[in-house]
């Protein structure tokens, strides 16, 4: 793992509670990057059980368990068979398929939105989910939009580039590969505070990797689904957390968010607060569960 800049480390007087627990600032990067967790999937009758596709964010949202990535990173494949590696309690490692999936029909309005993807894990699994999930908040943090520029300190995601990726196995006697265990490496990309609107796509940021930093990643593949957070002075010189959003599509330094205040209004659609209305029709809000 690269070595954590100098700009997260002064974060001193930063707090925020994950889970419960308060985290001081110096702290934040390395509490998140737990709910940060590769897309695998599991093949059945293979020699090659496990393959990766990118990054994805576990997160709490109204007391559901959700994680959000690209629907790009699905290929082929359908959302229902991503899965998270667990541990098990009697030892060992096991699989877990999400219990369902959220389609969105877009509408003209919602065109850029569909390749975003969010699945649910129930808790009723038979498997102890609690503590993978983020508890933090999140529709409730600011986004990149209502932060002025000025006030930011640090934006930064969490994700497994493919260039940190490693394959371990053994060859049997007719060299067929047995035991593979794939060791993905977890990164923090450091990104400038001076974010711009990405011209033809609709609600997306472009963000560049930090001019101070820019040892921190060459090669941006296996960041699509990474979350991006920042941390912000507020009016009182307190320090906060803002959710940024969801790396879309990243390369030669340039990053491009789903931004995180239209993450959470597909949220709205898909989860909404106890008593609200779910549109029945795309002419009426542009998307339809």
């Amino acid at each position: 793992m690269l070595p954590i800049p100098s700009v997260l480390s002064a974060l001193v007087k930063t707090s925020v509670k994950i889970n419960g627990l308060v985290i001081p600032g110096r702290q934040i990067a390395k509490n998140l990057q737990r709910f940060c967790r590769p897309v695998c999937f599991y093949n059945e009758g293979t020699n090659y059980e496990l393959s990766w596709a990118g990054s994805s964010f576990l997160f709490k949202h109204r007391s559901h368990n959700l994680a959000a990535f690209t629907r790009h990173q699905l290929g082929t494949r359908p959302p229902n068979e991503c899965c998270i590696i667990i541990d098990r309690s009697e030892g060992g490692r096991v699989a877990v398929t999400p219990s369902e999936a959220t389609n969105i029909i877009y509408g003209a309005d919602l065109g850029f939105a569909e390749d975003i993807q969010f699945v649910e894990y129930k808790s009723n699994t038979g498997r102890d989910l609690a503590g993978l999930f983020a508890d933090i908040a999140l529709e409730g943090l600011p986004d990149l939009r209502v932060v002025p520029k000025e006030q930011l300190v640090v934006i930064f995601a969490i994700g497994y580039p493919s260039d940190f990726t490693k394959y371990n196995f053994d060859f049997d006697d007719d060299f067929v590969p047995h035991n593979l265990e794939v060791i993905h490496g977890l990164s923090r990309l450091i990104l400038s505070n001076d974010w711009a609107v990405t011209e033809g796509m609709q609600f997306h940021l472009r963000l560049r990797q930090h001019e101070k930093y820019p040892e921190t990643l060459e090669n941006l593949d296996g960041f699509s689904g990474s979350p991006a957070f920042f941390c912000f002075m507020d009016p009182r010189f307190g320090m906060r957390l803002g959710f940024a959003g969801v790396v879309r599509l990243g390369g030669n330094g340039i990053v491009h968010l789903y931004e995180a205040a239209q993450m959470k209004r597909l949220l709205d659609l898909g989860w909404p607060k106890a008593g609200a209305s779910v549109p029945k029709t795309a002419e009426e809000d542009g998307s339809v569960i």
